[in-house]
């Protein structure tokens, strides 16, 4: 598969989500594109595993095998255009493995079952498992590093996902 039938294959899987980030994804320039393209769509893929049909166990396993390609790479079967256009952004944009690792470790505690009015604490820490990570590696991919990036990653992640929760449980 060549790199444009890849990305183009990504984009696809994006748009179909129907997520209105597609369209804020869409004005940027192509290589940053395809990147948070590439972000977008393994954020979906293991949100799905999470909130999928199939057994704790089944989800279990399954969110393990993305928790090993970042220390093993190899394509994941039914997932190897996806795990291309990964080791090729992570390569490129040079971005680290912990905020993938964070929002693994997120949609691993959604497997785990739903989380009921949790401290303060807990509240942030899953918040910043599964949106501050992203901001961490959209910044990145953007080009901004060090420690003000990550804080302003990490401060709209974390605004992002109580506004998200809210919304969820008021409709």
């Amino acid at each position: 598969m060549t790199q444009s039938t890849m990305h183009t294959a990504i984009a696809q899987q994006v748009r179909s989500a129907k997520s209105s980030f597609y369209w804020a994804m869409r004005l940027q320039d192509r290589p940053r594109r395809e990147a948070l393209f590439v972000l977008y769509a393994f954020a979906h893929t293991i949100d799905d595993i999470a909130d999928g049909p199939g057994s704790i166990a089944e989800k279990k396993v399954a969110i393990e095998i993305w928790r090993s390609w970042f220390s093993n790479g190899g394509d994941i079967a039914g997932s190897e255009t996806l795990s291309t256009g990964l080791a090729e952004v992570i390569e490129r944009f040079e971005l680290p493995n912990g905020p993938f690792l964070a929002l693994i470790d997120g949609m691993e505690a959604d497997i785990n079952g739903p989380i009921i009015a949790p401290s303060w604490a807990d509240l942030e820490v899953y918040c910043g498992q599964v949106a501050g990570a992203v901001g961490e590696l959209c910044v990145a991919i953007w080009g901004w590093r060090g420690d003000a990036a990550k804080a302003f990653a990490t401060a709209t992640g974390e605004a992002l996902q109580l506004t998200n929760i809210t919304v969820s449980y008021t409709h």
